[in-house]
C-alpha cells in the first residue's frame, strides 16, 4: 500500500535523507556531475536545502511503501520558483571551490530550459520514482497528488520541464493530460502544461 508523507508538515524526514539526495541527483545527473567538480560537498549542501523551507528542494512529498521511500514529488506555484532557486544557488555557492566549473554548470543548466511564463501556474519541480518501482503505478500515484495540488491551490495550469530523452516520463505526463507548450528546438529539456 502506498502513502504520502509531506515534509512540510513537521514530519521527520531525516531517516529518508539518502533517498532524497539520490532522487535529487538522479533528476539531473549531468548537472550534478558538473556541480560536483565545482562544489565537492554538494551532497551535504543538498541536505541543507532539504531543511530550508525557502529552497526549491524543500516541501517534498515522499511516496512510501510501508516505511520505504520509493517516490518523490516537489511542486510550487510558478511565481515562487525563481526565488526558491536563488536560495538553492546561495547554498551551493558557499561550498564552491572551482568558480569556473560552477559557472559552466550554471550556464549549461540555464541553456537547457526555456523559461515558462504563465500566470497562476503550479510548477512541477521534481518527480522521481525509484528505479525498482518504475512501471508499477507509483508515477501515476504521484501525478494524482500533483493534480490534486493543482486543484486545491486553484491553479488554472500545471507546468513542468521534462528531459527530451526521457520517453517514460513524457508518456506519463501525456497520460495525465500534459501537452507540449514549446517547439522542439533540440534543447535538453522541453516544456509541458496541463490546463
Amino acid at each position: 500500500m502506498l502513502s504520502l508523507l509531506h515534509a512540510g508538515e513537521g514530519a521527520r524526514i531525516d531517516r529518508f535523507t539518502d533517498f532524497l539526495v539520490r532522487a535529487t541527483v538522479d533528476a539531473d545527473p549531468s548537472f550534478f556531475a558538473m556541480l560536483g567538480q565545482a562544489c565537492p560537498d554538494y551532497e551535504a549542501r543538498i541536505l541543507q536545502l532539504l531543511e530550508d523551507p525557502s529552497s526549491d528542494m524543500s516541501g517534498n512529498w515522499l511516496c512510501l511503501q510501508g516505511e520505504q521511500p520509493i517516490g518523490l514529488l516537489v511542486a510550487y506555484p510558478l511565481a515562487e520558483v525563481k526565488d526558491r532557486q536563488l536560495v538553492s544557488l546561495r547554498h551551493f555557492l558557499k561550498g564552491v571551490e572551482n568558480k569556473a566549473a560552477f559557472r559552466q554548470a550554471l550556464g549549461a543548466f540555464a541553456a537547457r530550459k526555456d523559461p515558462i511564463d504563465m500566470a497562476d501556474a503550479l510548477y512541477l519541480t521534481r518527480i522521481h520514482v525509484s528505479p525498482t518501482h518504475r512501471g508499477t503505478g507509483v508515477g501515476g500515484f504521484l501525478m494524482s497528488k500533483l493534480l490534486g495540488l493543482q486543484a486545491e491551490g486553484g491553479h488554472a495550469v500545471c507546468t513542468l520541464h521534462v528531459r527530451a530523452d526521457n520517453p517514460g516520463a513524457i508518456a506519463l505526463y501525456q497520460r495525465h493530460g500534459f501537452t507540449w507548450i514549446d517547439s522542439d528546438s533540440g534543447a535538453a529539456y522541453r516544456a509541458m502544461a496541463r490546463r
